[in-house]
Protein backbone atom coordinates (compact mmCIF):
# COMPACT_ATOMS: atom_id res chain seq x y z
CA UNK A 1 0.00 0.00 0.00
CA UNK A 2 1.55 3.22 -1.20
CA UNK A 3 1.29 6.45 1.08
CA UNK A 4 -2.17 8.46 -0.39
CA UNK A 5 -0.52 12.17 -1.41
CA UNK A 6 -2.29 15.16 -1.81
CA UNK A 7 -2.44 17.15 -4.36
CA UNK A 8 -5.92 19.05 -4.05
CA UNK A 9 -7.94 16.79 -6.03
CA UNK A 10 -9.62 14.86 -2.71
CA UNK A 11 -11.33 16.57 0.17
CA UNK A 12 -8.73 17.00 2.94
CA UNK A 13 -10.83 14.81 5.30
CA UNK A 14 -10.99 12.38 3.16
CA UNK A 15 -7.29 12.19 2.57
CA UNK A 16 -6.66 12.08 6.24
CA UNK A 17 -8.70 8.87 6.70
CA UNK A 18 -6.42 7.54 4.00
CA UNK A 19 -3.70 8.64 5.94
CA UNK A 20 -4.76 7.71 9.13
CA UNK A 21 -4.76 4.00 7.74
CA UNK A 22 -1.60 4.00 5.77
CA UNK A 23 -0.44 4.66 9.43
CA UNK A 24 -1.77 2.37 11.32
CA UNK A 25 -1.28 -0.32 8.89
CA UNK A 26 2.31 0.33 8.26
CA UNK A 27 2.81 0.63 12.06
CA UNK A 28 4.15 4.10 11.84
CA UNK A 29 4.39 6.08 15.22
CA UNK A 30 3.14 9.23 15.67
CA UNK A 31 6.24 10.61 16.55
CA UNK A 32 7.02 10.15 12.42
CA UNK A 33 3.89 11.21 10.94
CA UNK A 34 4.15 15.12 11.27
CA UNK A 35 7.47 13.87 8.74
CA UNK A 36 5.73 12.16 6.55
CA UNK A 37 2.52 14.18 6.05
CA UNK A 38 5.20 16.96 4.88
CA UNK A 39 6.66 14.71 2.20
CA UNK A 40 3.43 13.51 0.75
CA UNK A 41 2.09 17.22 0.49
CA UNK A 42 1.78 18.06 -2.96
CA UNK A 43 4.75 20.85 -3.64
CA UNK A 44 2.63 23.73 -5.21
CA UNK A 45 0.50 23.58 -2.14
CA UNK A 46 2.03 25.88 -0.07
CA UNK A 47 1.15 25.75 3.53
CA UNK A 48 2.47 28.56 5.65
CA UNK A 49 4.18 27.69 8.90
CA UNK A 50 4.04 24.28 8.36
CA UNK A 51 7.13 23.28 10.54
CA UNK A 52 4.80 24.57 13.54
CA UNK A 53 1.76 21.96 12.65
CA UNK A 54 1.91 19.32 14.89
CA UNK A 55 -1.43 17.46 15.08
CA UNK A 56 -4.24 15.96 12.79
CA UNK A 57 -6.32 19.17 13.12
CA UNK A 58 -4.35 21.82 12.44
CA UNK A 59 -3.23 20.35 9.25
CA UNK A 60 -6.97 19.67 8.26
CA UNK A 61 -7.55 23.50 8.78
CA UNK A 62 -4.45 24.83 6.89
CA UNK A 63 -5.62 22.36 4.24
CA UNK A 64 -8.85 23.52 4.30
CA UNK A 65 -7.80 27.24 4.62
CA UNK A 66 -5.46 26.71 1.21
CA UNK A 67 -7.16 28.23 -2.15
CA UNK A 68 -6.80 24.75 -3.69
CA UNK A 69 -9.38 23.42 -1.56
CA UNK A 70 -11.93 26.59 -2.99
CA UNK A 71 -10.90 25.30 -6.31
CA UNK A 72 -11.79 21.35 -5.56
CA UNK A 73 -15.41 22.66 -4.18
CA UNK A 74 -16.00 24.56 -6.90
CA UNK A 75 -14.56 21.80 -9.07
CA UNK A 76 -16.99 19.24 -7.20
CA UNK A 77 -20.12 21.58 -7.45
CA UNK A 78 -19.67 22.15 -11.02
CA UNK A 79 -19.96 18.36 -11.75
CA UNK A 80 -23.15 18.37 -9.85
CA UNK A 81 -24.85 20.83 -11.73
CA UNK A 82 -23.36 19.17 -14.93
CA UNK A 83 -25.88 15.59 -13.74
CA UNK A 84 -28.96 15.52 -16.09
CA UNK A 85 -31.53 13.63 -15.83
CA UNK A 86 -31.93 11.01 -18.65
CA UNK A 87 -35.97 9.91 -18.71
CA UNK A 88 -36.21 6.07 -18.74
CA UNK A 89 -39.21 6.84 -21.30
CA UNK A 90 -40.36 9.84 -22.95
CA UNK A 91 -42.73 10.89 -19.99
CA UNK A 92 -40.65 12.17 -16.92
CA UNK A 93 -40.40 10.68 -13.64
CA UNK A 94 -41.83 11.37 -10.62
CA UNK A 95 -38.26 11.95 -8.72
CA UNK A 96 -38.09 15.42 -10.94
CA UNK A 97 -41.25 16.88 -9.73
CA UNK A 98 -41.19 19.03 -6.25
CA UNK A 99 -43.02 17.37 -3.45
CA UNK A 100 -44.07 18.76 -0.25
CA UNK A 101 -41.04 18.77 2.42
CA UNK A 102 -38.03 18.60 -0.27
CA UNK A 103 -35.31 20.79 -0.67
CA UNK A 104 -34.85 23.58 -2.90
CA UNK A 105 -32.31 25.82 -4.24
CA UNK A 106 -34.01 28.78 -6.42
CA UNK A 107 -31.80 30.88 -8.97
CA UNK A 108 -32.59 34.15 -10.05
CA UNK A 109 -33.08 33.65 -14.21
CA UNK A 110 -31.79 36.94 -14.87
CA UNK A 111 -28.27 37.05 -13.19
CA UNK A 112 -27.66 33.22 -12.20
CA UNK A 113 -27.59 33.86 -8.28
CA UNK A 114 -29.13 31.73 -5.64
CA UNK A 115 -32.02 32.86 -3.06
CA UNK A 116 -29.67 32.97 -0.51
CA UNK A 117 -29.96 33.90 3.60
CA UNK A 118 -26.80 33.88 6.36
CA UNK A 119 -27.61 33.12 10.11
CA UNK A 120 -26.27 36.28 11.56
CA UNK A 121 -26.47 38.82 8.78
CA UNK A 122 -29.10 41.50 9.64
CA UNK A 123 -30.02 44.19 8.26
CA UNK A 124 -29.09 47.27 9.23
CA UNK A 125 -32.15 49.20 8.27
CA UNK A 126 -36.09 48.38 8.37
CA UNK A 127 -36.51 45.26 10.18
CA UNK A 128 -33.23 44.51 10.94
CA UNK A 129 -33.96 41.05 10.61
CA UNK A 130 -32.00 38.05 8.91
CA UNK A 131 -31.24 39.27 5.52
CA UNK A 132 -32.37 37.84 2.22
CA UNK A 133 -30.29 38.16 -0.82
CA UNK A 134 -29.34 36.24 -4.72
CA UNK A 135 -26.05 35.40 -3.58
CA UNK A 136 -23.84 32.24 -5.20
CA UNK A 137 -23.67 31.09 -8.74
CA UNK A 138 -23.80 27.72 -7.45
CA UNK A 139 -25.34 25.90 -4.46
CA UNK A 140 -24.10 26.46 -1.20
CA UNK A 141 -25.84 25.68 2.40
CA UNK A 142 -26.52 29.04 2.69
CA UNK A 143 -28.55 28.94 -0.58
CA UNK A 144 -30.87 25.40 0.54
CA UNK A 145 -34.80 25.88 1.45
CA UNK A 146 -37.37 23.56 2.36
CA UNK A 147 -40.81 23.86 0.64
CA UNK A 148 -43.59 23.05 2.21
CA UNK A 149 -47.11 23.42 0.68
CA UNK A 150 -50.80 21.10 1.29
CA UNK A 151 -50.65 18.24 -1.41
CA UNK A 152 -48.00 15.85 -2.07
CA UNK A 153 -46.76 17.74 -5.20
CA UNK A 154 -46.31 21.49 -5.86
CA UNK A 155 -49.07 22.83 -8.75
CA UNK A 156 -49.16 26.09 -10.47
CA UNK A 157 -50.47 28.66 -8.20
CA UNK A 158 -49.52 25.96 -5.36
CA UNK A 159 -49.57 28.19 -1.80
CA UNK A 160 -46.47 27.06 -0.38
CA UNK A 161 -43.80 28.21 2.65
CA UNK A 162 -40.55 28.27 1.82
CA UNK A 163 -37.60 27.53 5.25
CA UNK A 164 -34.07 28.65 5.21
CA UNK A 165 -32.57 25.31 6.01
CA UNK A 166 -29.36 26.48 7.80
CA UNK A 167 -31.05 29.06 9.97
CA UNK A 168 -34.61 27.39 10.67
CA UNK A 169 -36.77 30.58 9.41
CA UNK A 170 -39.25 31.32 6.79
CA UNK A 171 -39.29 33.20 3.56
CA UNK A 172 -41.12 36.55 4.97
CA UNK A 173 -42.79 39.50 2.87
CA UNK A 174 -43.70 42.77 5.03
CA UNK A 175 -46.26 44.37 3.20
CA UNK A 176 -45.43 47.99 3.87
CA UNK A 177 -43.75 48.17 6.85
CA UNK A 178 -40.23 48.09 5.52
CA UNK A 179 -38.76 48.80 2.65
CA UNK A 180 -35.89 47.34 1.01
CA UNK A 181 -32.65 49.04 1.58
CA UNK A 182 -31.59 50.08 -2.07
CA UNK A 183 -34.67 50.23 -4.41
CA UNK A 184 -36.74 51.24 -1.33
CA UNK A 185 -39.52 48.48 -2.11
CA UNK A 186 -41.12 45.83 0.52
CA UNK A 187 -38.22 44.44 2.60
CA UNK A 188 -38.05 40.62 2.45
CA UNK A 189 -36.40 38.74 5.24
CA UNK A 190 -36.33 35.62 6.72
CA UNK A 191 -38.13 35.35 10.29
CA UNK A 192 -39.59 32.46 12.50
CA UNK A 193 -43.31 31.98 12.34
CA UNK A 194 -46.20 32.27 9.97
CA UNK A 195 -47.62 35.47 10.32
CA UNK A 196 -46.85 38.01 12.18
CA UNK A 197 -47.85 41.55 12.69
CA UNK A 198 -47.75 42.66 8.72
CA UNK A 199 -45.15 39.69 8.00
CA UNK A 200 -46.35 37.04 5.55
CA UNK A 201 -44.64 33.60 5.17
CA UNK A 202 -47.67 32.02 2.42
CA UNK A 203 -46.49 32.51 -1.57
CA UNK A 204 -48.26 31.59 -4.78
CA UNK A 205 -45.72 29.24 -7.18
CA UNK A 206 -46.38 30.28 -10.44
CA UNK A 207 -45.29 28.64 -13.07
CA UNK A 208 -43.46 30.15 -16.21
CA UNK A 209 -42.06 28.85 -19.25
CA UNK A 210 -42.80 25.08 -17.51
CA UNK A 211 -40.44 22.46 -19.07
CA UNK A 212 -43.25 19.50 -19.22
CA UNK A 213 -46.81 19.76 -20.17
CA UNK A 214 -48.98 19.49 -17.02
CA UNK A 215 -49.02 21.59 -14.48
CA UNK A 216 -46.85 19.79 -11.64
CA UNK A 217 -43.95 21.58 -10.85
CA UNK A 218 -40.49 20.14 -11.55
CA UNK A 219 -37.32 20.92 -11.12
CA UNK A 220 -35.55 23.28 -13.61
CA UNK A 221 -39.03 25.15 -14.30
CA UNK A 222 -39.12 29.21 -14.22
CA UNK A 223 -41.56 29.98 -11.36
CA UNK A 224 -42.93 33.58 -10.32
CA UNK A 225 -43.60 33.43 -6.28
CA UNK A 226 -46.35 36.03 -5.42
CA UNK A 227 -46.88 36.96 -2.10
CA UNK A 228 -50.21 34.96 -1.13
CA UNK A 229 -51.59 37.56 1.26
CA UNK A 230 -50.38 40.70 0.11
CA UNK A 231 -50.11 40.08 -3.67
CA UNK A 232 -46.48 41.49 -3.90
CA UNK A 233 -43.58 39.22 -6.21
CA UNK A 234 -40.33 38.39 -5.48
CA UNK A 235 -37.47 40.22 -7.51
CA UNK A 236 -33.96 40.87 -8.08
CA UNK A 237 -31.71 42.58 -9.66
CA UNK A 238 -27.66 43.50 -10.43
CA UNK A 239 -28.21 46.28 -7.74
CA UNK A 240 -26.11 45.66 -4.55
CA UNK A 241 -26.10 46.75 -1.62
CA UNK A 242 -23.62 46.58 1.65
CA UNK A 243 -23.33 44.68 5.00
CA UNK A 244 -20.79 44.18 7.23
CA UNK A 245 -18.53 45.40 4.29
CA UNK A 246 -19.82 43.33 1.59
CA UNK A 247 -22.07 43.47 -1.06
CA UNK A 248 -25.19 41.49 -1.61
CA UNK A 249 -27.38 41.01 -4.65
CA UNK A 250 -30.63 42.84 -3.15
CA UNK A 251 -34.16 40.99 -3.13
CA UNK A 252 -37.42 42.52 -2.63
CA UNK A 253 -40.96 42.50 -3.52
CA UNK A 254 -42.91 44.57 -5.68
CA UNK A 255 -46.25 45.27 -7.06
CA UNK A 256 -45.25 47.27 -10.44
CA UNK A 257 -45.28 45.26 -13.94
CA UNK A 258 -43.44 41.76 -13.89
CA UNK A 259 -40.96 41.43 -15.85
CA UNK A 260 -37.45 39.52 -16.37
CA UNK A 261 -36.22 40.12 -12.93
CA UNK A 262 -39.64 38.24 -11.81
CA UNK A 263 -38.36 34.91 -12.30
CA UNK A 264 -36.49 32.17 -11.11
CA UNK A 265 -35.77 28.77 -11.43
CA UNK A 266 -36.74 26.14 -8.96
CA UNK A 267 -33.85 23.76 -8.45
CA UNK A 268 -34.75 20.19 -6.51
CA UNK A 269 -31.93 18.46 -4.38
CA UNK A 270 -32.22 15.86 -3.40
CA UNK A 271 -31.24 14.28 -0.11
CA UNK A 272 -27.75 13.19 -0.72
CA UNK A 273 -26.87 15.78 -2.63
CA UNK A 274 -28.18 17.98 0.16
CA UNK A 275 -25.52 16.17 1.98
CA UNK A 276 -22.75 16.34 -0.33
CA UNK A 277 -23.28 20.10 -0.88
CA UNK A 278 -23.13 20.22 3.06
CA UNK A 279 -19.60 18.17 3.09
CA UNK A 280 -17.38 20.21 1.15
CA UNK A 281 -18.67 23.38 2.02
CA UNK A 282 -16.90 21.96 5.76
Amino acid sequence: MDPPKYNGTVHPEEWMQQFKVFCCSNKIPQSEEQYLWKQLIHPAIKIPSIENISTHDELLNALKAHVSFAIFKESCKKKLMELKYIPEKDGADEAIFIKNDSYVAIKHAATGKYLSSLPGINYKTGSYNQAVFAGETLPEPNTIWTITFNTNFAFDDSQIYLTHEMSGRMLICCHNQYESPLSKHTEVNCYVGYEYGGYSAAWKLKMRNSTNNCTRVKSQDRIILQNNDYNKVLRSHELEFNLNDKSYQEVFCHDERIGGNDEWIIELIEDHLFQYICDISK
